[in-house]
């Protein structure tokens, strides 16, 4: 069983904001989501939280998840389920999978650049994700030259090229992320649609999982899980659409970007690591 690892979650950074707590049939939690994160986000719906939590538990096939309202326990298979449409509201609701009276079993990670270890924060730590970290191979020069023309300044805040590094969306320490997310055996770890031209502050930050990018309808969202100072709370939400990018370079793989946010949300709105097989690991 692996070692559990414990995260800030987003209602720490998000203080002031009451919260949308998911919890199984039996009041464990599975996501905690603060209020003002999602009236800001881009995506203020129950079909939006449901969606985060799918990423949270192992689905099942034939057995869709829904969350619910209801004060009893022993009557959340015939309770109400959520408008998908509706906005939500603070509140404690349950999330059950049709046909299942047992508890969901949660998903894997997070992970990062370890397939073993779940990444463990600390002050100056980082996953190693940008090109620039290493120096003299001309694949990295170039995959920078080639995010330049293609961002042609920070992503996020548009600081200019010379404060900014070529990120990758997967830690290069992930060569098999990659086989599987692109379907190769041998992938381009170095193509434009692989990373991101972040300046540094945000490379690093995008390294911690702190914040990540949700895309609806081609258009891609800041979402800023642990916010450190105003200008990180006016980032979230911003909308990054399909023509930001150069047309003559691949815009950010949507594939690679998922997998990000997978990460991002077990950490900051999960709260914690889950061992191998799905359960929830042991403290240290």
């Amino acid at each position: 069983m692996s070692e559990q690892v414990t995260y800030e979650l987003a209602a720490v950074r998000w203080r002031r904001s009451q919260t949308v707590d998911i919890v199984t049939r039996l009041g464990n939690q599975i996501a905690v989501f603060p209020l003002s994160f999602l009236l800001s986000c881009g995506d203020n719906t129950w079909e939006y939280v449901l969606y985060v939590v799918n990423l949270l538990v192992d689905q099942i096939r034939g057995h869709d998840g829904r969350i619910v309202i209801g004060d009893d326990p022993q009557a959340i298979d015939d309770a109400l389920p959520v408008d998908l449409q509706g906005s939500p509201t603070a509140g404690t609701y349950y999330y059950i999978q049709d046909g299942i009276d047992r508890e969901p079993t949660l998903s894997w990670g997070p992970e990062y650049s370890s397939r073993f270890k779940t990444p463990q924060f600390l002050p100056g730590s980082s996953t190693k994700s940008a090109s620039s970290r290493t120096t003299g191979r001309p694949e990295q020069s170039s995959f920078k030259q080639r995010l330049i023309g293609r961002d042609a300044v920070c992503l996020l805040t548009e600081d200019d090229v010379e404060k900014c590094v070529a990120a990758h969306i997967v830690p290069q320490s992930r060569p098999d992320i990659y086989q599987q997310l692109l379907d190769e055996k041998h992938p381009d770890m170095f193509n434009t649609s692989a990373g991101l031209l972040l300046n540094h502050n945000l490379h690093k930050t995008f390294d911690t999982l702190n914040w990540s990018l949700y895309r609806k309808d081609e258009t891609y969202y800041v979402h800023y899980f642990s916010p450190r100072d105003p200008a990180d709370f006016q980032l979230h939400g911003k909308a990054i659409p399909p023509d930001r990018f150069s047309r003559f370079y691949d815009s950010p793989d949507p594939r690679l970007v998922a997998w990000h946010y997978s990460q991002a949300v077990k950490a900051r709105i999960r709260g914690f690591s889950v061992g191998r097989m799905g359960t929830k690991a042991s403290k240290p």
